[in-house]
C-alpha cells in the first residue's frame, strides 16, 4: 500500500510538472496572446504617465501608439466593469509613475452598466490575482489562470506551430457582424443610436445596478488620490445620432451624479460628448458612440493637449 501511494504520488507529480511545463510555453505563445483584448497586459511598459481605465468606450477610445514625449496605456477592456476597473488599477499600479493622470471614462451607462458576467469573469484569470476575480471558481482558476493549456484545446496547436507574431483587431466584433456604416447613410447612423438606446434601457430597467458600481467608482478616485495619481472623469466624443435619442430630462440626471462625484471628490471632468470637433465627423466613428481606429489616434492627442501634455 505504501508503495503505491508512493507511485501514485509520483506520477502526480510528474503530470502537474508536465501541465505546467507546457503552460509556461504556451502563455508565451504569440498565438495564445492573441486570443483576445488580453494580449496588450503582456507587453505593458514601465513608468506609465497616463492611463485610462473602462469599458468599450475606454477600449476603442485611446491609442497612446506613436505618441512621442509621453508613455500612456489603455486598461480598458470591452464590457470591463468599475469593480475590475479597481481591480486592474490596484493590480497594476505599481507600473505607474508618480503623479499619473488615470483617466476614468464616464459614458451614459456607467453608472447603470450590467453587473458582472461569468463569460467577462473568465477573463480575468489571466491577468489577476485568484482573489481578484469576482466569485472565483477553484476550478476556472486551475484551468485558466494555473494550467492554461488544459483550456487550450485546438489552441495547443500553437506549441508546435506558432504565429509569427501577435496580432489582435480590437474590432473584430464589428467586421463579424458585417457592420461598416456609409458616412452618408444617414438612416442607418440612426438606427444603430435607436438599437444602443434599447440596450440601455434594458440595462437600466434591471434595476440596483447603481448601487453595486458606485462603491467601486469611489474605490478607483480614492485609490487614486491615496497612491498619488490624478484621477480625471472624461466622457469620450459620441456622434451626434447617438446623442440625440437621449433627452434633456437624462442628461439633467447623468450631470448632476458626475457634478456631485466631481464635488465630492474635488476632481475635474472633461465632457467630449458633444464636442463639435468630433463629434460631427462620422469618419472617426465605428458606430454611433464608440470611436474607430482613426477616431481613437485623434482623440487621445486633443485629450492629451487640451490637459497641456502634449
Amino acid at each position: 500500500m505504501k508503495k503505491f501511494m508512493i507511485r501514485g504520488s509520483c506520477f502526480a507529480a510528474i503530470g502537474l510538472m508536465l501541465l505546467y511545463t507546457l503552460s509556461f510555453f504556451y502563455v508565451r505563445t504569440n498565438g495564445y496572446r492573441s486570443l483576445d483584448d488580453m494580449f496588450k497586459f503582456y507587453d505593458m511598459p514601465d513608468d506609465i504617465e497616463v492611463a485610462n481605465l473602462g469599458s468599450s468606450h475606454g477600449a476603442y477610445g485611446f491609442d497612446y501608439e506613436n505618441i512621442s514625449g509621453i508613455t500612456g496605456f489603455n486598461f480598458a477592456l470591452p464590457g470591463q466593469s468599475l469593480y475590475y476597473d479597481l481591480q486592474v488599477l490596484e493590480e497594476y499600479s505599481d507600473k505607474l509613475s508618480e503623479g499619473c493622470v488615470v483617466v476614468i471614462p464616464i459614458s451614459y451607462f456607467s453608472f447603470d452598466q450590467n453587473k458582472i458576467s461569468e463569460d467577462q469573469t473568465r477573463w480575468y484569470y489571466k491577468i489577476l490575482d485568484y482573489g481578484s476575480v469576482y466569485n472565483h471558481k477553484l476550478t476556472d482558476y486551475v484551468k485558466i489562470g494555473l494550467f492554461p493549456i488544459l483550456g487550450a484545446s485546438l489552441n495547443a496547436k500553437y506549441l508546435i506551430k506558432d504565429k509569427p507574431a501577435v496580432a489582435f483587431d480590437i474590432y473584430w466584433l464589428y467586421a463579424f457582424s458585417g457592420i461598416d456604416y456609409d458616412v452618408e447613410d444617414v438612416e442607418a447612423w440612426k438606427r444603430d443610436a435607436l438599437g444602443f438606446l434599447d440596450f440601455h434601457n434594458k440595462v437600466t430597467a434591471q434595476g440596483r445596478n447603481e448601487e453595486f458600481n458606485l462603491p467601486y467608482l469611489y474605490g478607483i478616485i480614492e485609490y487614486c488620490q491615496e497612491h498619488g495619481f490624478k484621477p480625471l472623469l472624461v466622457t469620450t466624443p459620441f456622434t451626434r445620432y447617438y446623442n440625440e435619442v437621449f433627452t434633456e430630462e437624462f442628461y439633467r440626471d447623468f450631470h448632476a451624479k458626475v457634478t456631485k462625484i466631481q464635488e465630492k471628490y474635488g476632481i475635474p471632468y472633461i465632457d467630449y460628448s458633444h464636442d463639435p470637433r468630433m463629434t460631427e465627423d462620422l469618419g472617426l466613428f465605428v458606430d454611433s458612440n464608440h470611436l474607430n481606429a482613426a477616431g481613437s489616434k485623434v482623440f487621445t492627442k486633443l485629450l492629451l493637449s487640451d490637459l497641456g501634455l502634449i
